[in-house]
């Protein structure tokens, strides 16, 4: 049980660093989830959208207003996809 709890606080404890790459922060999410996965907890992929979502940088709130602003929810193929092209670009930071 230990453990298990203590990966589902790193799961959602895992906050987006706009100085890393947003790419990085969905991998760190992924590993996340394959660890509770291994400890026999599914995370479906709505709940891994909304962690995704929530801790994602204020600086990327007009991404996160986009997404769920659609009229049909995208799935979490689409939303990595859009989180990944809205990365900026280095020499913008």
């Amino acid at each position: 049980m230990g453990h298990r709890m203590t990966a589902r606080k790193e799961f959602y404890g895992i906050v987006h660093n706009p100085a890393l790459p947003i790419a990085l922060y969905i991998q760190s999410l992924t590993a996340a989830k394959e660890k509770l996965c291994s400890l026999g907890c599914k995370i479906e992929d709505d709940e891994f959208k909304d962690v995704l979502l929530i801790n994602l940088h204020s600086s990327f709130s007009t991404l996160r207003t986009t997404i769920l602003a659609q009229s049909t929810e995208p799935s979490l193929a689409q939303v990595k996809a859009l989180s990944n092209s809205s990365a900026p670009h280095p020499s913008s930071c």
